[in-house]
């Protein structure tokens, strides 16, 4: 599940100081005055990524709280602490997270995992989760983030990245597509859980 909402606030109160030799204030366009919101935070903050860590736990699960009560689905999260911990920081690694920080504050998750197409003959990664927290919504930071892991996943051998959008995530669709991902009109997800998935495994014994 990904959500994304992007260019939502104007950072308010910062003074650009003016410029020696610079047109008077009544001839100069308002985008020359001010800088934009993402580049206020750029200018203001260093942005730097790092793989999550088991103490990061608290801070990733807040983050998927966030995005199924962005997306109206709150109660659809059943994960804990306990289940991130053990799945993403156990023997057996299920998954990773990678962060991004602006001057040490968390402000954005993507929780992906590898996997293989085997028509492809190549691995890639699936992208479980992408969030940026509010306040940091007009950086371009989900996009940065994403780029990043895409960069990392090329430097380690994986060849794609996929994932799937809540259907009434219009904003995700419309991120995603801006960055060249397509839909895959060819095939309809299924799933199998819960009591339906212990009955399968049950059944025919």
């Amino acid at each position: 599940m990904c959500a994304i909402t992007h260019w939502a606030r104007v950072l308010l109160g910062i003074q650009v100081p003016r410029i020696a030799g610079s047109l008077p204030k009544q001839n100069r366009h308002r985008s020359q005055l001010l800088a934009t919101a993402s580049e206020r935070i750029m200018m203001m903050s260093g942005l730097s990524f790092r793989v999550a860590e088991r103490e990061d736990c608290e801070e990733i699960l807040l983050a998927l709280r966030f995005l199924a009560e962005s997306l109206g689905v709150p109660a659809r999260l059943k994960s804990t602490r306990e289940d991130i911990e053990t799945a993403g920081f156990g023997p057996r690694r299920d998954f990773s997270v990678m962060l991004a920080e602006v001057d040490g504050k968390i402000a954005a998750i993507c929780l992906y995992f590898p996997m293989f197409s085997s028509w492809m003959g190549k691995p890639g990664l699936y992208i479980q989760d992408l969030f940026v927290h509010e306040e940091f919504r007009s950086a371009r930071i989900g996009e940065k983030l994403l780029r990043h892991v895409a960069q990392a996943a090329g430097n380690d051998g994986y060849h794609y990245l996929r994932l799937t959008v809540d259907h009434g995530n219009q904003a995700g669709a419309r991120f995603y597509l801006r960055h060249g991902f397509e839909p895959a009109n060819d095939e309809t997800s299924y799933r199998l859980y819960g009591p339906a998935f212990e009955k399968f495994c049950r059944s025919g014994n």
